[in-house]
């Protein structure tokens, strides 16, 4: 029985050898476009969680600040989204911060990919949650403005651990 059922699935698979595009190629190009930036914004918070603050410097070296963002800078120690990262992980001590964005919406045009969301950083039973928002720029595929994520990260003011 298990093995009918088998044959029968395997019947369905197209034949390998048989050139064929891929699956992406065959939605709109604004859902590929959409597709790509979510994909940057996957790198973009595998990048936080980890601290890697090169690739974050990377990923974030052109990007103009929104107004949210731009009055934490202002406020000094979170000038970029390295020194950000940075000064969470001293806040947070031996354990890792939990970053998580929630895509609320996303809106393409052919001069930008703007996805919105709420940024939750958590550090030890404590949570910030922020209004987010990045704009990838589509010819460049690179972020060109982000708001909400300095804010969010700055926003431990001492820290949330305790040496034992």
């Amino acid at each position: 029985m298990l093995f009918a059922r088998l044959s029968a699935q395997s019947a369905q698979l197209p034949d390998p050898r048989v050139s064929r595009p891929p699956v992406m190629t065959e939605v709109p190009a604004d859902t590929r476009r959409t597709m790509a930036a979510q994909f940057n914004l996957s790198i973009l918070l595998a990048a936080l969680q980890q601290g890697d603050v090169a690739t974050i410097n990377a990923l974030a070296r052109d990007v103009s600040w929104g107004p949210t963002d731009e009055v934490t800078r202002q406020s000094g120690g979170c000038s970029s989204l390295g020194d950000a990262v940075t000064t969470l992980k001293s806040r947070s001590g031996p354990d890792s911060p939990r970053i998580l964005f929630d895509l609320r919406s996303s809106r393409d045009s052919s001069e930008a990919i703007v996805l919105s969301g709420l940024l939750v950083v958590g550090i030890k039973g404590s949570s910030k949650v922020q209004s987010a928002q990045l704009v990838l720029d589509p010819n460049r595929m690179q972020w060109s403005r982000i708001d909400g994520f300095l804010t969010a990260f700055c926003s431990f003011e001492r820290p949330l651990w305790r040496s034992k």
